[in-house]
C-alpha cells in the first residue's frame, strides 16, 4: 500500500506526509520519484514554501500521512502564498513604551483587532497567538489560535508576565491564514 502513495503523490502531485523510524525526520510534499529502495521527495516547510528534496530509503518509512490536517494546511498554504506574504500591519510608533506597564500601552491598539494575529510571550518560554479580546487594568483575555488555525479558546494572562509581543510575523500570518480557512 506505501508503495500505491508514493506513485498517487507523483502521478497526481499529492501532498503526502513521510514520518522516518526512530525519529530520522519527517517529510512533507510531492513525490518526484521512487524505486523499491528510495524515494525522493519535494520537500515544503511548515509553511508551505519549496524547501528542496529530500532522498531516502523507502525501508525507513514508518508511516504515510495524507487527507489528515496537517497535509491538507500545508497544501492550503502551498496554492495560498500570496496571502502569506501578505503585511496586513500598519506599523504603529510607541513613543512612551517605558515603565513597568509597557506591555498594555503596547497591546492597546490591537485590542479586537481581527485582520491579523498577535503573537504575545509569556515570562520568555512560552509564546501564544491570537486576538486580544478583553483588557482590563492588570490583564488580558487571548483568543488563542493553534498551528493548524483552530480556535484554541480563550486564556487570561497578567500584563506583568509578557516579555515580548510580536505583531503579524509569519507564524501568524501562516494560522490567521488556516483559521480563515
Amino acid at each position: 500500500m506505501m508503495y500505491e502513495l508514493l506513485e498517487e503523490s507523483k502521478r497526481n502531485k499529492k501532498i503526502i506526509g513521510i514520518d522516518l523510524y526512530r525519529d530520522e525526520g519527517f517529510w512533507c510534499g510531492v513525490i518526484l520519484d521512487y524505486n523499491d529502495d528510495t524515494f525522493q521527495l519535494q520537500h515544503y516547510t511548515k509553511f508551505g514554501k519549496k524547501d528542496g528534496v529530500s532522498i531516502d530509503e523507502v525501508a525507513k518509512i514508518e508511516r504515510i500521512d495524507f487527507d489528515d490536517d496537517y497535509v491538507n494546511s500545508i497544501n492550503y498554504l502551498i496554492k495560498n502564498q500570496e496571502k502569506l506574504t501578505e503585511n496586513k500591519f500598519k506599523s504603529r510608533f510607541f513613543e512612551d513604551l517605558i515603565g513597568d506597564e509597557w506591555q498594555a500601552l503596547a497591546l492597546t491598539p490591537y485590542l479586537n483587532e481581527k485582520k491579523f494575529l498577535l503573537c504575545v510571550s509569556i515570562s520568555e518560554s512560552v509564546s501564544y497567538r491570537g486576538f486580544l479580546e478583553k483588557m482590563n487594568e492588570y490583564s488580558f483575555s487571548f483568543r488563542c489560535i493553534g498551528d493548524l488555525g483552530e480556535d484554541k479558546g480563550l486564556s487570561v494572562f497578567k500584563f506583568e508576565d509578557v516579555s515580548s509581543i510580536r505583531i503579524n510575523d509569519l507564524e501568524c500570518r501562516k494560522r490567521f491564514i488556516l483559521y480563515k480557512k
